[in-house]
């Protein structure tokens, strides 16, 4: 559980709209992100294993393998609708 003062972030209505429209896409189902939960804890782990690729600081502990989340950003292939 996460502490009090995170339990409510404020992000705008913008990118409310398009979290909320991705996830109901083909695309969030091939990367298996079902909930805006999912898809913030995958964004933040994202930036932080680029940040640590680029900089060599760590912020955040190796996962263990169970842990581990795929790219955020490897969608697969695309289906092509005919």
């Amino acid at each position: 559980m996460a502490r009090k003062d995170w339990e409510y972030i404020g992000i705008s209505a913008l990118l409310v709209d398009a979290i909320e429209s991705f996830l109901k896409s083909e695309d969030a189902k091939i990367a298996k992100m079902h909930s805006k939960q999912q898809f913030v804890n995958k964004l933040i782990l994202e930036f932080f294993t680029k940040y640590q690729q680029k900089t060599g600081i760590v912020h955040l502990p190796q996962p263990d393998e169970k842990e581990k989340i795929p790219d955020l950003l490897d969608l697969g292939t695309k289906k092509t609708k005919k």
